[in-house]
């Protein structure tokens, strides 16, 4: 009678170690991104846009995104869905974001217009600003910059009416040029609403 249950409690112990071990060397896992919003078909995205997902898709990694992917500045070029897996031919490739280069310039909060958010395209007006030497001094247009996505907006909570920091990408080629008008010009927004690229 004791040998059986020594017998018995040798093959449980040996069970549950097998257990334990088909389940610690399982498949391992690997992560991938998906959308955490719905996502238009020429957006820019940020990292924040998507999640990772852990996966048992071992050969999926040149189908689909990685999880440790950066995809901030990247473009959509397809609609993508809240919670799809997102592909890789969904996003714009690596060299399309480095042709642009990110830049900020402020605004007053009351010259912004009412509901801008982070993904909106906006016209930039750049104007003359006046001297102040005399009252009918005439304010002339010097650029506009069409179809800019934005890709941040920065508020100081602590006024009414401060001044808002804005982030775009521009062509890089442009980025010399925009700097300096940002530096010596007065900025006005336009919000688009023909959101197709």
């Amino acid at each position: 009678m004791r040998k059986k249950e020594l017998l018995g409690l040798f093959l449980l112990v040996l069970g549950g170690g097998g257990i334990y071990l088909s389940v610690s060397n399982g498949p391992p896992q690997y992560l991938y991104l998906t959308a955490a919003r719905d996502i238009s078909p020429g957006q820019v995205v940020e990292s924040q846009d998507f999640s990772q997902q852990s996966l048992h898709l071992a050969k999926a990694s040149s189908h689909y995104v990685s999880g440790s992917a950066l995809v901030t500045g990247h473009r959509a070029l397809r609609r993508i869905s809240r919670g799809e897996l997102v592909p890789r031919d969904a996003l714009s490739s690596t060299t399309e974001v480095e042709q642009r280069r990110l830049l900020t310039f402020t605004v007053a909060n009351s010259d912004l217009p009412l509901g801008l958010k982070i993904g909106d395209l906006i016209d930039i007006y750049f104007f003359t600003i006046p001297t102040g030497s005399s009252v009918t001094e005439e304010i002339k247009l010097i650029d506009v910059m069409p179809r800019i996505r934005v890709q941040s907006i920065e508020r100081d909570p602590n006024q009414v009416n401060s001044q808002v920091t804005i982030s775009a990408l521009f062509e890089a080629s442009d980025s010399k040029d925009i700097m300096t008008l940002i530096a010596t010009a007065k900025i006005a927004l336009a919000q688009r609403f023909d959101d197709r690229e």
